[in-house]
């Protein structure tokens, strides 16, 4: 993995006030912050915590210092490492004592196989559309959530009626 990412560390969050940048550690994204730490294509793994929760951003974002990012170094690159590490059980390298925990060296010695430039574009282009469709369905399960939040307690009491028609 040396070879396509430079893992960072990622920082305390609890100086930043709210905003509009995900904050994520381990467990996924804990809330919104006025700050980001990196923008842009990242594929976050865990430092600590549940460290099979691998996640692919693609947005201005803070991680963390339970988490790490990557800063990617060959175009075209980043899903496909998300995919080909999402599935491995990184339980089995936990150097921790306590809370299972994962080192950056232990992750760059992961041994990838790096395909052709030519095959990582293509891979792109053909994956990029499913994750722009599954960030505008998960864009819409936030409206309608707020939405539902918001119109429960007035059906509840009565202020709002449900029209069957």
């Amino acid at each position: 993995m040396e070879n396509l990412l430079t893992i960072k560390n990622g920082r305390d969050h609890k100086h930043l006030a709210d905003g509009i940048y995900p904050v994520y550690g381990s467990g996924g994204e804990m809330r919104k912050a006025s700050e980001y730490l990196y923008d842009g294509e990242s594929v976050l793994m865990p430092r600590k915590g549940s460290l099979n929760n691998i996640m692919y951003v693609n947005e201005a974002f803070w991680t963390v210092d339970t988490m790490f990012y990557s800063e990617i170094k060959q175009s075209n690159c980043a899903k496909y490492i998300y995919y080909t590490i999402k599935d491995i059980d990184f339980t089995r390298w936990d150097s921790g004592t306590g809370v299972p925990s994962m080192t950056s060296s232990t992750l760059y010695s992961i041994k990838l196989v790096k395909p052709q430039s030519e095959i990582l574009k293509k891979f792109d282009e053909v994956i990029s559309p499913l994750f722009e469709h599954m960030k505008q369905i998960s864009e819409q399960n936030s409206v309608l959530t707020k939405q539902r939040d918001e119109l429960l307690p007035l059906l509840m009491n009565g202020q709002a009626s449900v029209n069957s028609d």
